[in-house]
């Protein structure tokens, strides 16, 4: 059974930045890849890409004493703060090491942004690579590098790589979906003979 998005992320509307930007969101310690993240856009050419980096976590200072000025470091935020950035983001990043099916990657697919992501998770079911985003391996800065200057080469692209699967992962992620999921589970148990 699949847990649903927030019903206020189907009603957001997509307005990529002027320039180009993309967005993490999740705990900053390893295990999120957040290190291998800002190590690709301190690399020159991601220098006119910005980074918004919403969380908190242990490896914060340490990464944000490495930043180039490309890199913006929100610390938490609110529910409408981190629609607001993805809403306005052309991709989320998202370089997990392992992860078991990231909710800020359903969010980012509902309301039809693009991901970049890696092959380690459950997050992967709703990314088609090179159609709704790109899946790279983990830990590889340069694949993250890639990926971003493909997704950031135009709007449209970004725009148009969002919209890629987005009515499949509205239909899958839908609450309504898990809320019935749950209740079909509970009969079958309450009905059944042990």
């Amino acid at each position: 059974m699949e847990y649903g998005v927030e019903e206020s992320f189907f009603h957001l509307d997509r307005t990529p930045s002027d320039t180009p930007s993309c967005f993490f969101g999740g705990t900053i310690y390893e295990l999120k890849g957040i290190s291998y993240l800002v190590e690709a856009f301190r690399h020159p050419d991601l220098a006119h890409v910005q980074l918004y980096i919403a969380g908190k976590g242990s490896l914060t200072a340490a990464l944000k004493a490495e930043s180039t000025p490309n890199i913006h470091w929100l610390g938490a935020v609110s529910r409408e703060t981190l629609q607001q950035h993805l809403s306005s983001a052309w991709c989320l990043v998202h370089p997990t090491l392992g992860d078991n099916s990231p909710n800020i990657v359903k969010e980012a697919r509902v309301m039809g942004l693009p991901v970049i992501t890696t092959e380690e998770g459950g997050q992967t079911q709703y990314v088609k690579d090179g159609e709704s985003g790109y899946i790279i391996p983990i830990r590889d800065s340069a694949a993250i590098r890639e990926a971003v200057l493909k997704l950031t080469h135009d709007r449209e692209t970004a725009l148009n790589m969002g919209c890629q699967g987005r009515q499949e992962c509205r239909a899958l992620l839908n609450v309504n979906r898990t809320v019935e999921g749950c209740l079909t589970r509970y009969r079958t148990t309450l009905n059944s003979d042990f």
